[in-house]
């Protein structure tokens, strides 16, 4: 026998067999951390994508809250600016509804020139309280007559139709260019 007695060729054969066993572990153990290491790569990747995405909706989300604070507040801006125009429209409604006799004749006497180049006045409607003035004045080309209605202002009454110079209609009608108007004038830094 070439490798002597039987229990040094066990002894061989067992060393071989510990010898593959051996390799196949060290190869099992590679494997092992060559799929751990791809494992541990690949759920590292997807945390960082998940952190990523995570960051970018909250970065939106910080957006669109920053967002609707600043509408929040320009609702407010904007609320307040109406306010001050409302209030300074209203204050402008009444000195025109009280214009001295003299600015409220000159106006009247204004709007009838204006008139006349398009069609005759037939008549003049007043308030109680502006009625004999505007008769003493107008009353030699004009009939005028009192409408307990107007509170201030006057009707020029042509022949088809009546031209209403009533404050309260005049800001009623003209209330968004005259709010155009005061924004421009009150905000215009902005």
């Amino acid at each position: 026998m070439k490798y002597g007695n039987l229990e040094k060729m066990m002894l061989v054969l067992e060393e071989r067999e510990q010898d593959q066993q051996d390799q196949q572990l060290a190869k099992a153990k590679a494997e092992a951390k060559k799929v751990s290491d791809k494992i541990i790569a690949e759920g590292t990747a997807r945390l960082e994508q998940r952190k990523a995405r995570v960051r970018k909706e909250l970065e939106i989300r910080e957006e669109q809250e920053k967002t609707r604070i600043k509408m929040r507040e320009n609702q407010k801006v904007n609320l307040l600016k109406q306010d001050l125009i409302q209030r300074e429209l209203d204050r402008c409604k009444e000195h025109y509804s009280n214009l001295p006799t003299e600015q409220y004749l000159s106006f009247l006497a204004e709007r009838l020139q204006a008139t006349e180049q398009d069609s005759k006045v037939l008549k003049i409607l007043v308030g109680v309280k502006s009625f004999e003035a505007v008769d003493q004045v107008f009353s030699d080309r004009y009939v005028v007559e009192v409408d307990e209605r107007l509170q201030s202002g006057f009707i020029l009454s042509c022949e088809n139709y009546n031209i209403n110079h009533e404050v309260a209609e005049l800001f009623q009608f003209r209330k968004q260019e005259l709010s155009r108007t005061m924004m421009t004038y009150l905000f215009e830094d902005e």
